[in-house]
């Protein structure tokens, strides 16, 4: 026996959903659970989409899959460039947008918000890889964050929990 879970994510190696069904089921017969990395839907949301919509819509069908299937679910929210952490969210990039405003720092806090309220992760993860982002991208990137995601902490710190440990997790 493991002293430790081994959780994989339904990307899959073809943007298609047979790929990602195919990767679904020949994974979900070797873990123990389940990971969602999501970056913040930073355009729906600044073209009016709720937050509450966009999870119930877009995460909760994945997320209902995996607890199907019995297994814990660790979210981590991807607040950056996930393929270059030296950079931002390519969608604000293009939208001439950034962490840095307030109001994307707003939307990224009612995002988690929603997530933890209708998903209710086992574990979740406020930012990733944030070790690099500050290695790599402008100081006032990394403080964005920092900025973004320490109310994020307190407000989960007050306001949820997840019934299957009784206590938050966060990492």
């Amino acid at each position: 026996a493991r002293t430790f879970r081994m959780g994989f994510s339904v990307l899959p190696p073809k943007p298609t959903n047979e790929s990602a069904l195919a990767n679904l089921s020949a994974w979900t017969t070797r873990a123990d659970a389940a990971i969602m990395h999501n970056s913040v839907p930073y355009q729906a949301l600044l073209a009016g989409t709720s937050a509450t919509t966009y999870v119930n819509t877009v995460d909760l069908p994945l997320a209902n899959i995996y607890k199907g299937k019995g297994f814990p679910i660790t979210i981590t929210v991807d607040v950056t460039n996930g393929l270059d952490r030296a950079a931002e969210d390519p969608a604000l990039v293009a939208l001439g947008r950034s962490i840095t405003e307030p109001a994307i720092q707003q939307l990224y806090r009612q995002y988690v918000t929603a997530v933890v309220s209708i998903i209710r992760p086992d574990y979740l993860g406020l930012a990733a890889e944030t070790n690099l982002i500050r290695a790599q991208a402008p100081a006032a990137v990394y403080s964005a964050m920092v900025q973004m995601t320490n109310p994020a902490a307190a407000e989960r710190n007050r306001s949820c929990f997840f019934p299957t440990q009784g206590t938050n997790k966060f990492f």
